[in-house]
């Protein structure tokens, strides 16, 4: 009865929605929202790193199958972005097409996007990422900028020392032989920094380390680091492993160790059949934990036994940053703003170390009718549906993200 609910609800939004379509005049003007025949959609740009990922592809699944179909709204997909350059790129492409905001999941040089977007009379937002302070605060006051929807520093370095203390082994008599997979943070990225830092801090507290160096300099190497101390070996592999290169430096650095862990701050999903077929030859029990995202790669790899750990995002997270950029371009921008200023916003993530706790989370995360952000969420804390929305509505919802949070919401 209660889905049969859900489902009429649903509909009746979705035939609503059919009557509305939203104009805006920029940043700088608040507009209004019209009543029309819904001969226009709204259009709202995508930024993303790499189209083939298993976390955008998560997260399109969402917009697309999910989000698109209750709010009539069509999303425009950048190309994968690998710079500042590309990205200011995809604003102009963005503006050519009628966009009227941009939901970004990279960040290379915020200000000069942000100011790009201003230029164009467009809002943008961050959609589930982390920026530092000082690049944030350079872009807080700017109308167009909404803020930044993700993890904290505190919770990106909380996922790497977590993940590092489940799989750490107190039997000296066991080997302790750890491959890091470090990915971005010789490039900048703050987020893989941040991870494996907290990952290398974990391993030293648990087994009495000092490495001889300081961690960050191991966070932020682009060559391969190798520790071996008090029993333990650990070899720190940088670089993102979509690439080529890196992906054979990482397969050579798998086949010639001997590893009981592998402890990756993203993806995986182009080195499971590495570590399913060394797993075969090498006869090993080598477990593998992992901060990345609930997909479905990620559950084809927990269900074949080579994934043990999984903590991080899931697709509806970002229904949220959804909301905000909807309310923008609706002309009710100021109203969503924290003080006056841009928001941080945080969300964490969900952890399942089996297999039975994986499959329930990614259920609950990726679900046609009923999931952890759905339109009766998003409808609440959207203006045109939700007159007394606000701020504070924006921040509660947004903020309760966890599975605790998401159970009691959908009873």
């Amino acid at each position: 009865m209660r889905r049969r609910t859900r489902l009429l609800r649903l509909f009746v939004m979705c035939m609503a929605i059919l009557g509305i379509t939203l104009c805006s005049t920029g940043c700088k003007e608040k507009t209004e929202q019209k009543q029309t025949n819904g001969m226009e959609k709204m259009k709202i740009g995508v930024a993303v790193y790499n189209n083939e990922d298993q976390e955008v592809i998560a997260f399109r699944k969402y917009f697309e199958d999910y989000v698109a179909k209750c709010f009539e709204v069509d999303f425009l997909y950048s190309n994968d972005i690998a710079s500042a350059q590309d990205e200011l790129d995809f604003v102009k492409v963005a503006q050519n097409e009628g966009v009227k905001g941009i939901i970004s999941f990279v960040s290379y040089d915020l200000a000069g996007t942000v100011k790009a977007c201003e230029d164009a009379e467009m809002y943008y937002v961050m959609g589930s990422g982390t920026v530092s302070q000082e690049a944030f605060e350079q872009v807080e006051d700017n109308p167009c900028f909404l803020g930044v929807i993700g993890p904290n520093e505190k919770i990106e370095r909380e996922a790497g020392s977590e993940m590092a203390d489940y799989f750490a082994v107190k039997d000296q008599e066991k080997k302790n032989h750890y491959l890091i997979i470090s990915g971005g943070g010789a490039d900048g990225n703050v987020m893989h920094q941040y991870r494996t830092e907290a990952i290398l801090d974990k391993l030293a507290e648990d087994y009495g380390l000092t490495y001889g160096t300081e961690v960050k300099k191991m966070a932020t190497s682009n060559e391969v680091i190798q520790v071996e101390e008090n029993g333990v070996s650990i070899v720190v592999c940088p670089g993102y492993i979509r690439k080529e290169e890196v992906h054979d430096k990482a397969a050579k650095l798998l086949e010639e160790g001997s590893y009981r862990t592998i402890l990756s701050v993203l993806p995986l999903t182009d080195f499971y059949e590495e570590i399913a077929d060394v797993k075969k030859q090498q006869n090993s029990d080598m477990e593998v934990g992992v901060i990345d995202c609930f997909t479905e790669a990620n559950l084809d790899a927990v269900n074949r036994g080579n994934l043990q750990y999984v903590t991080g995002k899931y697709p509806s997270i970002v229904g949220p940053s959804f909301a905000a950029m909807y309310n923008a371009i609706s002309g009710y921008g100021e109203d969503f703003r924290d003080h006056g200023k841009a928001f941080q916003l945080e969300q964490g993530f969900w952890t399942a170390s089996d297999g039975e706790s994986y499959r329930i989370m990614y259920g609950l995360a990726t679900g046609i009718y009923e999931n952890a952000y759905d339109h009766e969420d998003l409808s609440s804390i959207m203006k045109g549906f939700t007159p007394k929305a606000d701020f504070t509505a924006l921040k509660s919802i947004t903020e309760a993200y966890s599975l605790e949070a998401v159970r009691d919401r959908r009873g």
